[in-house]
């Protein structure tokens, strides 16, 4: 079996606590994850992930979030 080579875009470091990350199925070069009491969509941009958070009330507090799903209604 041969395997392809693989291309580095962006690279990001995080000090948010990150369960899984994917990418986005709406905006092209855009990733979305989700840790403890946070989700972030990332943009790829310049060779680096800026993120940006997703506002949570306080049923957040104290969640871990698993999954990302996008609703295209």
């Amino acid at each position: 079996m041969k395997y392809k080579k693989v291309e580095l875009y962006a690279r990001q470091l995080s000090d948010f606590d990150i369960t899984s990350i994917r990418f986005n199925d709406i905006l092209p070069n855009s990733l979305i994850s989700c840790g403890k009491e946070n989700i972030r969509f990332f943009k790829i941009k310049n060779n680096h992930l800026p993120s940006q958070s997703v506002i949570l009330n306080n049923m957040g507090r104290g969640k871990t979030f698993n999954r990302s799903v996008v609703d295209f209604t």
